[in-house]
């Protein structure tokens, strides 16, 4: 990379001195400037590169210079720091910017990335679906990553399933031809190499799998914008409208030629020739075609075009797409649209004159010269190691160390220069000062470490203030044996550490070292921001011997003597900085001498600094000090991204040249939670504080002092033992167990015991607490029982996860068991959650707090658990709290003895027998003979009862089998096959109806196919046959649709389906329930709606349709919301995803069909049918109407055991079954019913499925055939009416209950649908008359605008995950430029499909 940079340098060079016209171009030097604007730029081609590459901007002193950014998040860091001005980036970071509350406005947008994006994959990879299992790479919050995970989401593939990695692109670039990847994500250069170049190890190069353009289509739209400073927006608003001007007239003017005319033209174009040379500055090697075809496949909107694009909505529906895939902290749904569209300031196109100027009929017309960047130096820069000695008189002697580079050339990439500053004795002090630097930060810096190694400093950026000083002094602490150590560590990992060769040269690097009072370390990375034109970069500093006799000249602190006569230092207020507390930020690592103090990132009043790397250390000074941490007020730091961290030891990574590996963990990260004690801590103390380049806030105020341990008085939750410490109560922590959440590691020795992980009701983010449990004795077997646990539920979305872990022994190796909360919390379920436990192997099962788990730890005998909190916890989790123990006889009240053993010393022994007393006396024994002859008149009598009681109970235990057992033959019956004729239309003849016709109608004309059993479908099939089943909500009672509203969209439906399937509508089977259900005849009608979910089931092509319209009937809005609460929708719904799962389920839109769940999993609230409402139960069931939830029990029964008998096959489908059988199939349901207008209504809590769930399981395993009868079980439903004609249950038990409800004979059949299985989870509940009553009122329901009607339909409760509705428009979009095909515009039915799959909350809209 380093030698095509050279030679591009050289070709530049010879360019310019060749080129008269360059020279005139380049004559305004940096030094003729009066304002200086930066502008953070990509190596993309675009028309506007050639504002950057020309100087075209420059003038009236105002120089422009352009620095090229590997990815959007750097440019986005060092646009909100002020290290540059403006900055083009990507949708994506920009959107993550707004939603983190950045310094930074957008004010143009540049271009709709298109085709110039995309995912890019190895020949292996020949469609979506072959992305499972690979590696793919992409630049960390980019629109590549963005592109990236929305085509796993797109292709329903889980996102564990395939590993994403984020780098940047010329580390994507290298890990492509290493072999390493199977494809990658982004733009420009990087996508250019792995198009033209075959992966490590392949022959063929990479292509395309799908560009940004397609994902765009599938509402997933990304695009650039021009971006400023905050700052510099409101300081400079007219430089700011020239960069607007200048891109957008650029832009206007490629659109109005588009490759065929002047400057743009492909066959020589001037124009088009310096886009080629702006993209090729980084060393690329693209070629003027490659150039024209990728600006090709992007579009420049005009001024015009833009100030018309509400880019607010794309932008936040990015960032909760990052929120949801937890690349962003932040909740983006917090704020509102208001907020968003002021992230966009349009001043600058609003007066923008592009439209009608060309770039050669501008007044300053584009210059044709080029200018040369500033490229690496060809020989490498500073030297490795350098040793600085300063032997010369006081103040008269000072070292210049400098990173190598000049005006006209830059530092050198991936370099490490390491110097040694010595002084020249005992008496020595040293001041290091930095009089230039423009780095890029933070991947690129200059660093100070004392002698010690300790962090005493670290510069970065161009933001030009004027920087901190270091002073250090000779340590005599310090012997030569650590100095070489910390030069040696200052250069692990460097060339001269591990060189190519495999020697080891650092030993002769830091030979020489053992007077060095400071290390200076200036390290880059591998990129190179190669600004155009040239400017000075890197740093220049001095290091000079200190005046002792001089004072220290703090600034906002006070003096301290140093360790040697006349030596000094500062001692910072608060929040200061530096040798001389003179900058308002904290400065590397500082030494807290005193008893006491306060800590903070910033003074009161300022944010604290970008890029933050400060740390603090307290030491205790004697073995019976401690260490106390308290907080006043609350910690204002932006969660994830800045981090406040206490460590037991001073020697941490990245604050010391050489790390304490024993101490690598923090032992605690404080958060709001934890504030409202004191922590307590008995080693030495590393407080430590980091931030990233966005957002500073006011920080934290940490007060610190040394005291005495004393239990009695510190011990604030627990008890103080025989040794003075204080022992904890259950969930809180620290030496004196005032932190209400857990931390680092906590030792606990004995047979058994309780874990709760804090008594905070949120635990925090990035959470690591360890306990390391030694049995005593050793023990093989660790048992766990919880009682409770609450952890973040994870989506199928969701890329990391908060864990228990168990390890056998130590940390080494595998967790033996691996616990979280995989299955979401259930909507009215009121047993005990379910949760996920994997072993080893990767073997899944669930559990319950009931459930006991035994972990076998073999020979380690010893376990360690660990509990791990992701980045993001969107909502509060408690956490959990368990039981464990060693042994089987350990027992306290969790863990209780079995019969016959009582415990003792929490252990369970042998209860003793009871002692016999004798009895002599003749009346003892005439009292036994009277006890005697009673007890057998007692049982003689008993008997007797006992008798008919039994034959009693048996009868009616015998005809609640029988009813069960005929109930789950008529369940398997209803979905084997089809209860009613299969009645279809074709898809032409539906599309020429003009209207929805009913059954009958169309039977008479001959329109209607009847395919009476399921393998007629088979045989129409194999003749080109698709079967489509539509599925909607009826717009009045009478009439499915009175205004034609779905008819419309079910047309266009249908030939996005016929589209989808690749044949004429003429082959398409249309189901749709008033053109297939008889409506005349009731018993032909109740058959056909009985078989519902079997002709669901059975279709190819399942499609909601469900458009914005009003009830007919009520006023009321029906749309997405009122389709997917109802539950003979999702009945549907969870019928054709039981047996075909969602691979073939879509709901239309404009721009095709989308997946209905398109990661695979339908959110938990599409399969709760009977949670749903129905009509029935809105009109209060009059006159006893049945209850459709009765007729649906038995087909969703049958579907269950499909799923159950099949488990195997469908182990998908029974995973997300299994933990929710209660919600999903419940055993008894309230019904209301009016007896006639105006009369009282009646409340019954009856049975729905009763134990049907557990007998069609306990069948299956026992394979039971149809005529064996199953006891032990409460039977389910029966359809009932209650009005005079048809009084009594159903046809199975008419007749059985007579006139009077109270009756011995209704108590009798009753018992009928009790549950007789107490040990079962799911209790069941008998049927029994409420005592509520009230006047017969219609439903009150809640209407879409927050008002409340009295109408008679169903009550409308949809769950609060659930998405806005979706809309219907009639007229079409605005068609391109480019010629894009006219659509029907569906509004939000575009929007990203989430709302019956579980991986998204909330956010674009679907079903």
């Amino acid at each position: 990379m380093r030698l095509n940079q050279l030679g591009l340098w050289v070709l530049l060079t010879c360019f310019c001195l060749l080129s008269p016209t360059h020279a005139a171009a380049g004559a305004q030097t940096s030094a003729n400037c009066t304002r200086t604007v930066r502008v953070g730029t990509f190596d993309q081609a675009a028309p506007y590169s050639v504002a950057a590459i020309t100087r075209w901007v420059d003038d009236g002193g105002t120089c422009w210079t352009y620095w090229r950014q590997a990815f959007g998040l750097r440019a986005l860091e060092l646009l909100d720091r002020g290290d540059l001005d403006l900055a083009i980036l990507g949708s994506t970071p920009y959107a993550s910017s707004v939603a983190r509350g950045a310094k930074v406005t957008a004010v143009s947008v540049l271009k709709n990335i298109a085709g110039s994006e995309g995912v890019v994959a190895c020949e292996q990879v020949d469609r979506l679906q072959a992305m499972r299992g690979k590696i793919f790479m992409a630049p960390y919050a980019s629109t590549a990553h963005y592109t990236l995970l929305a085509t796993i989401v797109e292709a329903g593939i889980d996102v564990n399933e395939v590993t994403v990695l984020t780098r940047a692109p010329a580390e994507i670039v290298a890990a492509w031809d290493a072999g390493e990847i199977h494809g990658g994500a982004c733009w420009g250069a990087c996508i250019a190499h792995m198009l033209s170049t075959p992966r490590g190890g392949d022959i063929v190069p990479g292509h395309v799998v799908v560009d940004a353009g397609t994902v765009g289509r599938w509402n997933y739209r990304t695009f650039d914008v021009l971006a400023a400073n905050d700052a510099f927006l409101a300081r400079s608003p007219d430089l700011v409208g020239k960069a607007v001007d200048a891109f957008a007239r650029a832009s206007y003017d490629y659109e109005a030629s588009f490759g065929t005319t002047g400057g743009w033209a492909y066959d020589g174009g001037a124009y088009l020739g310096l886009v080629q040379e702006f993209a090729n500055l980084a060393g690329g090697s693209r070629t003027r075609d490659d150039v024209a075809a990728a600006m090709a496949r992007d579009e420049y909107p005009t001024t015009t075009a833009q100030l018309a694009d509400p880019i607010w909505s794309p932008t936040r529906s990015q960032a909760v797409f990052l929120f949801d895939q937890k690349a962003l902290f932040v909740d983006p749904r917090e704020q509102d649209q208001a907020f968003y569209e002021a992230a966009f300031d349009p001043s600058s196109l609003k007066i923008a004159s592009t439209e009608t100027t060309p770039l050669g009929a501008s007044p300053r017309a584009l210059p044709l010269a080029t200018t040369a960047p500033l490229l690496p130096s060809p020989d490498g820069g500073c030297a490795p190691v350098g040793i600085v000695s300063l032997v010369s008189s006081v103040g008269k002697d000072a070292a210049t160390l400098a990173d190598g580079s000049a005006e006209n050339r830059a530092y050198a990439p991936s370099a490490t220069c390491l110097w040694a500053v010595a002084a020249p004795g005992t008496r020595s002090c040293v001041d290091f000062e930095v009089s230039f630097l423009s780095s890029e930060a933070p991947y690129d810096r200059l660093e100070v470490f004392d002698a010690g190694g300790t962090l005493r400093a670290t510069y970065l950026g161009r933001s030009g203030a004027a920087q901190p000083a270091v002073r250090a002094c000779f340590d005599d602490a310090v012997d030569d044996e650590r100095r070489v150590a910390t030069c040696r560590g200052l250069l692990d990992g460097s060339d001269v550490a591990d060189p190519e060769d495999g020697s080891d040269a650092a030993d002769a690097a830091c030979d020489g070292v053992e007077k060095t009072v400071l290390y200076v370390r200036w390290a880059t990375d591998a990129d190179d921001e190669t600004p155009v034109p040239p400017v000075r970069v890197g740093f220049a500093a001095t290091a000079k011997l200190v005046d002792l006799a001089a004072p220290c000249g703090c600034v906002h602190g006070a003096e301290r003597d140093g360790a040697n006569p006349g030596e000094c230092s500062c001692v910072c207020d608060p929040g200061w900085g530096g040798a001389f507390c003179e900058v308002p930020y904290c400065v590397g690592v500082v030494d807290l001498a005193r008893d006491g103090g306060t800590i903070r990132a910033a003074p009161a009043g300022h944010d604290y600094a970008s890029f933050a790397r400060c740390g603090w250390k307290i030491s205790t000074r004697g073995a019976r000090n401690r260490v106390a941490l308290s907080f006043d007020g609350t910690i204002d730091v932006e969660p994830v991204y800045d981090s406040l961290r206490v460590y037991a030891s001073h020697a941490v990574e990245g604050y010391a040249a050489v790390a304490d590996t024993a101490a690598a963990g923090a032992m605690c990260t404080p958060s709001n939670t934890m504030l409202k004690a004191p922590m307590l801590f008995e080693s030495d103390v590393l407080v430590t504080f980091e931030s990233d380049g966005l957002v500073g806030r006011s920080g934290f105020e940490l007060n610190w002092a040394l005291v005495k341990p004393d239990c009695a008085s510190q011990c604030v939750h627990g008890s103080c033992d025989v040794n003075d410490a204080c022992i904890c109560e259950a969930g809180w922590y620290g030496l004196d167990c005032a932190a209400n959440a857990c931390f680092g590691p906590t030792k606990l020795s004995a047979r058994g015991g309780r874990i709760k992980s804090g008594n905070a009701m949120d635990y925090a983010s990035l959470m690591v607490c360890t306990w390391v449990l030694d049995a005593d004795p050793p023990s093989r077997i660790l048992r766990l029982r919880f009682r409770s646990i609450d952890l973040e539920p994870i989506g199928r979305e969701a890329v990391a996860a908060d864990t228990i872990k168990v390890y056998a022994g130590g940390l080494e190796g595998l967790p033996v068991r691996t616990i979280n909360a995989r299955i979401p919390a259930i909507p009215n379920y009121k047993g005990p959650p379910k949760w996920l436990v994997q072993g080893t192997s990767g073997g899944v099962d669930t559990f319950t707090s009931d459930d006991e788990l035994e972990v076998d730890l073999g020979d380690a005998r010893s376990a360690t658990i660990v509990f791990n909190s992701d980045a993001a916890n969107p909502k509060a989790y408690e956490g959990f709290d368990l039981d464990y123990a060693f042994s089987a006889d350990y027992c306290n009240a969790v863990w209780p003895c079995a019969p016959l053993y009582v415990c003792e010393d929490l252990a369970c022994v042998e209860a003793p027998s009871p002692s016999s007393k004798k009895k002599s006396s003749s009346d003892d024994t005439a009292w036994i003979v009277v006890v005697a002859i009673a007890a057998s008149l007692v049982f003689l009598g008993a008997v007797g009862w006992a008798v008919k009681f039994y034959r009693s109970t048996r009868k009616m235990e015998t005809e609640r089998a029988v009813l069960v057992r005929d109930q789950l033959n008529e369940a398997k019956s209803l979905v084997s096959d089809f209860q009613a004729p299969f009645c279809t239309i074709a898809g032409d003849a539906f599309v020429a109806l003009g209207e929805l016709v009913p059954h009958e109608v169309l039977r008479d004309k001959g329109a209607v196919r009847v395919y009476d059993v399921t393998a007629n479908l088979k045989k129409a099939r194999a003749d080109g046959e698709v079967f489509v089943f539509l599925s909607h909500q009826w717009l009045a009672y009478d009439n499915p649709d009175p205004e034609g509203v779905h008819f419309a969209a079910m047309t266009h439906a249908v030939g996005l389906a016929a589209a989808k399937a690749g044949v004429p509508l003429s082959k398409l089977r249309v189901w749709v329930d008033i053109v297939s259900i008889p409506q005349v005849n009731r018993s032909s009608q109740r058959l056909a709606v009985a078989s519902l979910p079997t002709f669901a089931s059975c279709c190819d092509l399942f499609i909601v349709v469900a458009p914005d319209a009003t009830h007919h009937d009520t006023l009321l809005k029906c749309d997405s919301k009122t389709f997917r609460s109802r539950s003979w929708c999702r009945a549907e719904i969870s019928a054709c995803w039981a047996r075909n799962g969602t691979e073939n389920m879509f709901y239309a839109t404009n721009s095709g069909l989308k997946l209905l769940a398109p990661n695979g999993a339908l959110r938990p609230e599409a399969l709760e049918v009977f949670s749903g409402g129905l009509t029935c139960c809105g009109l209060n069931h009059p006159d006893g109407m049945p209850c459709d939830k009765e007729a649906l029990m038995l087909p969703m029964l049958g579907l269950f055991i499909e799923i159950y008998a099949q488990r195997g096959a469908k182990r998908d489908a029974w995973h997300r079954v299994a933990p929710r059988l209660d919600a999903l199939y419940p055993k008894h349901f309230e019904y209301t019913t009016c007896a006639g207008d105006g009369g009282a209504s009646v409340t019954e809590t009856l049975p729905l499925f009763g134990d049907l769930i557990e007998a069609a399981m306990a069948s299956v395993d026992a394979g039971k055939g149809p005529r064996e009868l199953m006891y032990g079980y409460a039977p389910g439903a029966s359809a009932r009416s209650r009005d005079k004609v048809h009084a009594g249950r159903s046809s199975l038990l008419r007749g059985l209950i007579p006139k009077h409800s109270g009756s011995q004979s209704e108590r009798s059949l009753r018992s009928l649908f009790r549950g007789s299985r107490p040990s079962s989870s799911r209790t069941s509940m008998a049927s029994t008359k409420s005592t509520r009553s009230s006047p017969c009122t219609p439903c009150r329901t809640v209407s879409s605008e927050g008002s409340t009607a009295e109408l008679p339909i169903l009550r409308t409760s949809v769950s609060a995950g659930f998405a806005q509705s979706m809309t219907w428009h009639a007229s079409p979009p605005a068609v391109s430029a480019r010629g894009l095909g006219s659509q029907v515009s569906f509004g939000n039915l575009d929007g990203l499909p989430e709302a019956l799959d579980e991986s998204n909350e909330s956010g674009p809209t679907s079903v």
